[in-house]
């Protein structure tokens, strides 16, 4: 079962990469199969912590991802609509500036929220003796004050 999860967790973070760089090269998936045995021999004994800290980290970056889309969609196209003819045309679409500070705002709120095995931020370290993962509830947080503000300032620098 943990290998069959692993497998996903991998096969997610291939799609991802290959989503910020479609000229990039794709990892066959007897390359797949592979890398899950050698994670699977090497980490069976904490392969289950493996699996919980990377699916910690995956929402970490979603949920900033996620809020980062809707504010785009909610104040900023939503009485202009997306150009359907436009998705290609990289003189169209927006610049990204604001898209990627606002993630890395995101990031860091993760950075300061989290509590892992392997790390505790400082504010998590306040909640509890063990500290509280809010890792995922301040990415969104972080990233949501930071995006309105910087796209506002990408569209009247860019205006795109």
């Amino acid at each position: 079962m943990a290998v069959e999860v692993a497998e996903i967790y991998i096969h997610i973070f291939e799609r991802g990469r290959h989503d910020v760089r479609p000229d990039s090269p794709s990892l066959p998936q007897k390359k797949y199969s592979h890398w899950n045995s050698i994670v699977s021999c090497v980490g069976y004994k904490s392969l289950n912590d493996i699996i919980a800290n990377l699916g910690a980290i995956i929402g970490y970056w979603s949920m900033a991802y996620f809020i980062l889309i809707v504010e785009e969609s909610v104040i900023f196209r939503g009485s202009r609509g997306y150009d359907l003819y436009g998705w290609d045309n990289p003189h169209v679409l927006p610049v990204g500036f604001a898209a990627m500070l606002a993630f890395g705002v995101g990031i860091a709120g993760a950075v300061v929220g989290m509590s892992q095995t392997w790390y505790t931020g400082p504010i998590a370290r306040m909640i509890g003796e063990d500290g509280g993962d809010i890792g995922t509830w301040l990415a969104m947080s972080f990233a949501a004050v930071a995006y309105p503000g910087l796209r506002y300032f990408e569209l009247k620098r860019f205006d795109r």
